[in-house]
């Protein structure tokens, strides 16, 4: 029968490779953040080592830190790629206006939110 904690350690290790390669972290940013020695951080990933409950909860928490700056960052790109078909939509009103609705559509799409008064106001004049 399969050792519960061994299992729980290897899908946390497959977790942990994910996320790095997903975040484009190297080790050396998860013991930064972590505290743990890179060392450890190493010999766990190649099955050559395990993991404290507490090493874990750290690695946990340095991994939420950099999921919720990635998501920050992901939200600021959506939000500045907004504004770019904005100003693009703005720009085309007076050459198209079935180029400015799509435009506008595109940027609606881009955040899915609606345009708030001051964009429609913007892209309406």
């Amino acid at each position: 029968m399969a050792d519960i904690g061994g299992f729980k350690n290897a899908a946390f290790r497959n977790v942990l490779v994910a996320l790095r390669k997903r975040l484009k972290l190297t080790l050396q940013d998860v013991s930064d953040k972590s505290g743990v020695n890179i060392s450890t951080l190493s010999l766990f990933e190649n099955f050559k080592g395990g993991l404290s409950d507490e090493a874990q909860g750290k690695v946990v928490s340095a991994l939420l830190a950099f999921l919720n700056k990635a998501q920050e960052d992901q939200q600021r790109e959506k939000e500045r790629e907004r504004r770019e078909l904005l100003d693009l939509a703005i720009d085309a009103r007076g050459l198209s206006s079935a180029l400015s609705d799509s435009l506008k559509n595109l940027a609606v799409g881009t955040t899915n939110a609606p345009l708030n008064k001051k964009e429609r106001a913007l892209v309406n004049q």
